[in-house]
């Protein structure tokens, strides 16, 4: 009886895992249809298309950020150079009259670029007025400091494009006037609304940001 009931269990697991086996073998024989596989196809393209549109925008803001940083320093360096030449002038030496950063402003058809400049004292050691002092490609270049921007980004034409530093304090001349603010725009060729904005105030602070 016991040999019985063991061997009628013993069966009925056989013939459970040979359906079980059956079941699966006609799925692998089965396989995919056209539509299933032409859906799946479907949803790896558009997955692919976000995810490279994505990486493209992600590789241009990397871009914009280190032209940015460049901008900013070069500003800093333009009023560092301003605020130094109070040791020269108590030293005995001659100082420049000014110290200034140009935006060359294309828009978004040309790569733009931008200058670290200063200008000299006239030969009978006079300077001109601060909202007079400008870049005008004959200007003394600091440190060979003409900067061309990355074909990627282009600087908005609503932007300032003439920040001088008169020594020594320093005074801000903004596109030939004192006493205001100044706004540079850095955008994005590949997507034009995004933008980074760097200002420098009536005092000489410099910020930025989006």
């Amino acid at each position: 009886m016991k040999r019985e009931k063991y061997l009628c269990k013993t069966t009925s697991k056989f013939k459970y895992f040979r359906n079980l086996f059956h079941k699966f073998s006609s799925l692998n024989r089965n396989g995919f249809t056209v539509v299933e596989m032409l859906v799946v196809l479907g949803v790896t393209a558009v997955l692919a298309s976000i995810f490279v549109s994505q990486s493209g925008l992600l590789r241009d803001q990397v871009v914009l950020f280190r032209e940015e940083a460049q901008i900013i320093q070069s500003l800093f360096k333009a009023k560092t150079f301003s605020i130094q030449v109070l040791e020269e002038e108590e030293g005995g030496g001659k100082s420049g009259c000014g110290y200034g950063v140009y935006f060359e402003n294309t828009g978004e058809e040309l790569n733009g670029k931008y200058a670290i400049y200063y200008r000299k004292r006239n030969i009978d050691g006079t300077c001109p007025l601060g909202g007079e002092i400008r870049y005008d490609g004959t200007t003394n270049i600091i440190d060979k400091g003409i900067f061309n921007l990355d074909s990627k980004v282009f600087i908005r034409g609503d932007s300032a494009v003439n920040f001088v530093f008169i020594p020594p304090y320093p005074e801000i001349f903004i596109d030939g006037e004192s006493n205001k603010d100044g706004k540079v725009f850095l955008c994005l060729k590949i997507k034009t609304d995004f933008c980074r904005m760097i200002e420098v105030n009536k005092v000489g602070q410099i910020t930025s940001k989006k």
